[in-house]
């Protein structure tokens, strides 16, 4: 999920990469915390960060807190308070900022400070500042919600679709995913490499149109990290942003082409619907 500050220069890239016991036998214990890693930027330098810091009961909360930010911002009414966890590397806070826009302040302690303010002990975090609106929250939670679906907690396992057969892209998913890969940005050319051949599935029960991905053998291996630093944006017939598309990767392959939305599940976007974006940095 993407933060970005409307007047200033902050900003904050923040996902679910996994889990802190992948290989435990116990399955309460492999789905019991969540691995958050990120990207951060402001004035004052830039930084990454990768922790186990929020349970996988924790991690749904994000998005539904900036969910209800957005709802306070539309209907007029009192924001909700802090978002706070187990573990104090993350917290979100929201302030009234004008009629239509609210500022958002997160906190990053202990292993999510930046390098120039380390602190020994937890209560002093570092913060950055978002003035954003309804609709930036709103695509935010849904970019959220899409990413952490890959690593469900122990309580969500059986919504996990059941093993669907492989088969070949569709021209529709062809196009999005050529679109996906687009652009100049580094491991883009390797990505590009691994479409001829692709296989696809079903990768989600909800009625949404997300598929799985699996490149052919001896494939190109990307250096770009997952979800790809280019996303989509889905417009209904007349114009409304409605979802959203996000590529993701694992070990420099195509895993999953995430479709997430602001309201029902959306079905695969015919390619006119979407427009891209690189959200990350270019390539050299």
């Amino acid at each position: 999920m993407l933060l970005r500050d409307a007047d200033g220069p902050d900003r904050l890239q923040i996902r679910v990469t996994g889990y802190q016991f992948p290989d435990a036998l116990d399955l309460r214990k492999r789905y019991s915390w969540h691995m958050i890693g990120g990207e951060a930027h402001c004035r004052e330098g830039s930084w990454q960060f990768h922790w186990q810091a929020l349970t996988c009961h924790e991690s749904p909360l994000v998005s539904a807190w900036l969910t209800e930010v957005a709802e306070s911002v539309t209907q007029r009414r009192a924001l909700p308070e802090p978002l706070r966890f187990l573990e104090p590397n993350l917290t979100f806070s929201a302030f009234p900022q004008d009629a239509d826009t609210v500022r958002i302040l997160v906190g990053l302690d202990l292993e999510f400070q930046p390098p120039w303010h380390q602190r020994q002990g937890a209560g002093d975090p570092f913060e950055l500042s978002f003035t954003t609106d309804q609709e930036q929250l709103r695509q935010a939670a849904g970019q959220w919600d899409a990413e952490r679906s890959l690593f469900p907690g122990y309580t969500a396992l059986g919504a996990i679709p059941d093993t669907a057969p492989w088969r070949e892209i569709t021209a529709s998913e062809a196009a999005l995913l050529a679109a996906a890969v687009d652009g100049d940005w580094e491991g883009a050319d390797e990505l590009r490499s691994q479409l001829p051949g692709l296989l696809a599935r079903s990768g989600c029960s909800c009625g949404c149109g997300s598929i799985e991905l699996r490149p052919r053998q001896g494939t190109a291996v990307s250096t770009a990290s997952g979800p790809a630093p280019r996303e989509g944006t889905v417009l209904d017939d007349t114009g409304e942003v409605v979802g959203g598309l996000l590529l993701f990767l694992r070990n420099g392959r195509l895993h999953s082409l995430e479709i997430f939305s602001y309201s029902d599940p959306l079905p695969m976007p015919a390619p006119d619907q979407v427009s891209w974006e690189i959200t990350g940095p270019t390539a050299d």
